[in-house]
């Protein structure tokens, strides 16, 4: 009997070997095998094993982050979660001066332009850092001037600001490592150059859009985030060129859908469209329109993401429409429309408070019954491609030993 038993018995993994199998999967996927049993709890929860897999785990976005701002400072501005199939998973509010900069790693960063701050938090524990803005800039004191990005050389977190120096008149980065720095580093950025101010990080780097007097065409220039170098890099076929979106709808009532590409040369197949279809599954592109059919607009940064393209209605609703497939300048959608719903936004309860930017899981109603939110005239939605965290854990985990978090409420 005790040799059928002990035959019957699950063979056990060693632990070094589980480990090498989890880390390649996203971290959406870990969230959820947390519960199949202790061990792999264990597992994943090891703070070794979350800082391993920051390096070694896969990158590509599995969810979307959509964050609608409100019309009046004395109101909330609101964000939402949706998940691998594109459904509603979870909320958050922030307040009304705050916009939102980006994402890095499952953490969300902000923008206070009433505080002059800048606020980083781990969305599932509601646990925040706020840092001060750079003090002495001119102008640009906006969300897309800012960069939240990743040095995986020496695993630290990285904000960096394109802006104008006050007291030189010139351009230049400000640069602030996360729980290593105490204030800003100024790079400077030569002085031929017409530099955008909105900045796309992608792959370790920074990129932002210029025009060398040297040059014919449009440049981008890069900023190593683990070198703190800036070089040129030349934009290639994708690069400039308008992308039409084809749907029979707007063809036949004679309303064009184009937009344009930022490409990230260096980060992409030789700034062409990938080769495999697959592989536009777990990409997500910053986008800018040129013509959009009536009513609509272009969720920025990232309104082609997952293999759908993100346009907002005219009355504020957010949809997805699913390419199905595409050209080196030409995307075609599908007619089915996916609603990317996100609801009413519901009230806190008297005397419940949450905090700011910590998700909160929503209940999502059938389908039969699902309304789009009507966003306040003017303000636009903007969508984010989204990669959670691999573990509820401590921020400091995240961002250093000497980084002073505020726990959640």
């Amino acid at each position: 009997m005790s040799g059928d038993a002990n035959a019957a018995a699950p063979a056990r993994l060693p632990r070094e070997a589980l480990e090498n199998i989890l880390f390649r999967l996203p971290a959406s996927d870990l969230r959820r095998f947390r519960r199949v049993c202790k061990e792999w709890r264990d597992v994943i929860s090891d703070p070794i094993f979350i800082k391993g897999h920051l390096i070694q785990g896969p990158t590509a976005p599995t969810h979307t982050i959509v964050f609608v701002p409100s019309s009046k400072r004395s109101t909330n501005n609101n964000g939402f979660l949706f998940d691998e199939r594109w459904q509603l998973t979870a909320r958050f509010a922030v307040g009304g001066s705050e916009t939102m900069i980006g994402t890095c790693n499952g953490l969300l960063c902000f923008l206070d332009g009433l505080q002059f701050a800048i606020k980083i938090v781990e969305p599932f524990t509601g646990e925040t850092i706020t840092l001060p803005e750079p003090t002495d800039l001119l102008g640009w004191r906006f969300a897309n001037s800012y960069c939240f990005g990743f040095d995986s050389t020496a695993r630290q977190y990285k904000i960096v600001h394109q802006g104008v120096c006050a007291r030189e008149h010139r351009d230049h980065l400000k640069v602030l490592t996360v729980g290593a720095d105490e204030d800003w580093r100024t790079v400077s950025i030569a002085r031929n150059n017409n530099n955008s101010n909105d900045l796309s990080c992608d792959g370790g780097a920074v990129y932002w859009s210029h025009r060398e007097y040297t040059s014919m065409g449009p440049m981008y220039a890069r900023f190593d985030l683990a070198t703190e170098e800036v070089t040129s890099v030349k934009c290639k076929l994708v690069d400039g060129q308008p992308l039409f979106c084809k749907h029979p709808w707007w063809q036949r009532r004679g309303e064009p859908c184009a937009i344009r590409i930022k490409w990230l040369a260096g980060e992409s197949d030789d700034g062409y469209w990938p080769r495999d279809m697959d592989r536009m599954k777990a990409m997500a592109f910053h986008t800018e329109a040129i013509s959009l059919p009536r009513g609509r607009l272009l969720p920025k940064p990232h309104a082609l993401q997952r293999e759908h393209l993100l346009l907002q209605e005219a009355n504020g609703a957010l949809y997805a429409h699913k390419i199905v497939s595409r050209d080196a300048h030409e995307l075609e959608v599908g007619y089915e429309k996916l609603l990317v719903e996100i609801g009413n936004v519901v009230q806190e309860e008297p005397g419940k408070s949450l905090p700011s930017g910590q998700f909160v899981r929503v209940n999502t109603s059938p389908p039969s019954r699902r309304r789009p939110v009507a966003t306040a005239s003017g303000e636009v939605i903007s969508s984010f491609a989204y990669v959670p965290t691999v573990s509820p854990a401590p921020l400091a985990l995240y961002l250093g030993t000497r980084v002073n978090c505020a726990p959640a409420l």
